[in-house]
């Protein structure tokens, strides 16, 4: 199961527990040959029990976390997932945020627009704790909105897409208008006619200079899909 698909905790639990059992079982397992084998501990198994006793301890500090991490309520799974589906939009749930102080189980994170929706009932200090990460991968300029509230979550969820489909709706008006007065011969305000170029060499030091400008401008901000996937594998990576 993908991180960030419902049940995803709950059964990373089970495989944790499993994990962590079996690496404690393979370093006993090897001590207690060298042991029997030996019938003393000073052996060449003692030593690699010991080592293989390091990645069981890791696994065993995972698996505490995992047992410890709230997963999404069904409730809100089943209130909010048909809200996703009529919008046309997709989301992480079973988010874990792990912090030095304090951890944040996020049962739900969508992006809509600009904006990150997150539902978490422990969400104080949450936003302190993302806006580090995002400036890290270029995302400060997306707008984060935290619920505590699977209802309240919907709601204003559904009110930012009516938002963007008006905000839509207007820029393809406007589109529109741009063409036909294009067809017609009329020009927007504000442009003017590309003065004639007298000579080659004048031509080419604009050409260059032109270039130039282009190279210097900023990168255009990520959008869409682009944007969605980045901070989604960014959300992933710092969840449990």
């Amino acid at each position: 199961m993908k991180k960030g698909t419902y049940g995803y905790l709950a059964k990373k639990r089970k495989t944790e527990l499993i994990r962590t059992i079996l690496l404690f079982a393979i370093a006993f397992g090897i001590y207690l040959a060298g042991y029997f084998s030996t019938g003393t501990q000073q052996n060449l198994f003692t030593i690699i029990a010991v080592l293989g006793m390091l990645p069981a301890c890791q696994r065993a500090v995972i698996c505490f976390l995992s047992f410890k991490a709230k997963g999404t309520d069904r409730e809100d799974y089943e209130r909010l997932n048909p809200v996703l589906e009529q919008l046309g939009l997709s989301g992480l749930y079973d988010l874990f945020l792990t912090g030095e102080k304090k951890n944040y189980p996020v049962g739900l994170a969508c992006l809509s627009g600009d904006t990150l929706f997150l539902l978490c009932r422990e969400g104080d200090g949450l936003r302190d704790h993302l806006s580090p990460f995002l400036a890290q991968e270029g995302l400060e300029a997306v707008g984060l909105r935290i619920f505590a509230d699977a209802e309240a979550f919907a709601g204003s969820l559904e009110k930012n897409a009516d938002r963007r489909g008006a905000e839509a709706l207007a820029g393809a008006l406007k589109k529109s208008a741009e063409r036909q007065d294009a067809k017609s011969g009329t020009k927007p305000e504000g442009t003017a006619e590309m003065p004639a170029m007298e000579n080659r060499s004048e031509a080419m030091t604009n050409r260059a200079a032109a270039e130039d400008a282009l190279q210097n401008e900023p990168d255009e901000p990520l959008q869409g899909d682009a944007l969605r996937d980045r901070l989604y594998a960014l959300l992933k990576a710092i969840s449990l």
